[in-house]
């Protein structure tokens, strides 16, 4: 009923108030109210569970990506050759638009370098047919 918070008991020495006695404190302690756990729609526990769980997770997300930020930014202390990150993670997944624009954007990188070469290539040639 709430995500194994009850305590492993025989069923059989419980009664269904006992059983709410004790999950009551524990949906209490995720926002519901006193009125809604025992008023309220009996589904509603589940949509508070769930979103716990949620928030929880989210949470969890966020420590990791905070984690990940550190450990980026002792690396750069501690070693010259490693960048901070100049942008924050993307950590949600890229539209179409935002993924067509990226191939963009590396095609252009390439196009640079590759002319870049052409140009240093042509000037040194230039320099071999005059000497």
């Amino acid at each position: 009923m709430d995500g194994g918070y009850v305590k492993e008991q025989s069923t059989e020495d419980k009664t269904f108030t006992d059983v709410f006695n004790e999950v009551c404190p524990y949906y209490i302690s995720i926002g519901m109210t006193y009125e809604q756990f025992w008023h309220g729609q009996p589904d509603m526990v589940i949509f508070y569970r769930d979103a716990h769980i949620m928030r929880n997770k989210a949470r969890n997300q966020e420590l990791w990506l905070q984690g990940k930020y550190f450990i980026d930014a002792i690396g750069a202390c501690l070693d010259k050759k490693y960048k901070y990150p100049e942008e924050p993670y993307d950590i949600y997944p890229k539209t179409r638009a935002e993924k067509e624009e990226e191939a963009k954007k590396q095609r252009r990188k390439v196009i640079e370098y590759f002319n870049q070469i052409k140009q240093r290539w042509d000037n040194g040639a230039d320099r071999q047919l005059n000497s």
